[in-house]
């Protein structure tokens, strides 16, 4: 995320520590709980739900 803050794509504010910390965060929940590592499916989810809304974008609706 700092490669597209460093060259305009993301606002340099928003990648907070908690911030960065979100898509790891979950990652490992997801592996605690369930003992198995996230699907594409789920890895998706985080970006489209967690990581991009975090930093100002919004993925398409369908």
């Amino acid at each position: 995320m700092r490669h597209y803050a460093d060259h305009g794509r993301i606002d340099p504010a928003r990648l907070t520590p908690v911030v960065l910390d979100i898509g790891e965060a979950l990652v490992t929940k997801h592996l605690l709980d369930t003992g198995e590592s996230p699907s594409d499916d789920y890895l998706h989810a985080i970006v489209d739900q967690a990581i991009l809304p975090a930093i100002g974008h919004h993925p398409a609706t369908a």
